[in-house]
Parts: C-alpha cells; sequence; structure tokens
C-alpha cells in the first residue's frame, strides 16, 4: 500500500482503491495532495494489458464470445484489485513521458 509522503502514514486498500483512478491524491490523514509516480503509471497499464490481450488471444484460437468476454473482464477485474499493491505516490507530478 502507498505511504503520504508529507506524513508518511500507510494508506488503507479502500482509500487507495478508490483513489487509484486519478493523478492526483489527497491524503486522507493530513490532507495534502499525492501525485501517482511515472513508474508507477507506466506499471499500472502494463498490469492491464492481459486482461486487453486476452480477448484478443482468446479470438486467434477461435473460443466462444460466450467464454471469451467473461475471462477478460475477469481477468480486468483482478488487474484493478492489484492496483492498490502496486502505486507509488510523490510530492511532485511528474511528466508520463
Amino acid at each position: 500500500m502507498p505511504a503520504c509522503k508529507y506524513c508518511k502514514k500507510e494508506w488503507s486498500y479502500s482509500d487507495t482503491f478508490r483513489k487509484s483512478f486519478r493523478n492526483k491524491m489527497v491524503c486522507p490523514y493530513c490532507h495534502n495532495t499525492n501525485y501517482i509516480t511515472t513508474k508507477a503509471r507506466w506499471r499500472l497499464n502494463v498490469i492491464s494489458m492481459p486482461a486487453i490481450f486476452a480477448g484478443v488471444i482468446l479470438g486467434i484460437f477461435d473460443i466462444p464470445l460466450t467464454w471469451s468476454i467473461p475471462i477478460a473482464v475477469l481477468l480486468l477485474i483482478i488487474s484493478f484489485c492489484m492496483y492498490p499493491f502496486y502505486m507509488e505516490l510523490s510530492k511532485e507530478e511528474e511528466p508520463l513521458f
């Protein structure tokens, strides 16, 4: 779980998950603004890739849509649930490139 760069308190899973889809995150303890690091944003994007490629790969092997769509959605949900564990914060906003 990430820790605030100002007060150093570790965030809970639910706090992190609710805020993980935004670049700008406010600490629930000290109310200072933290930002997701560039490294963490790239890592979070890579975690989502298997769900996207699963649909393509299953389509190549002629797996019926009734199987491939739920598998891709399940992988996407699993990757979203993993987001808080790979989150890193910084005090300043970093460019993506």
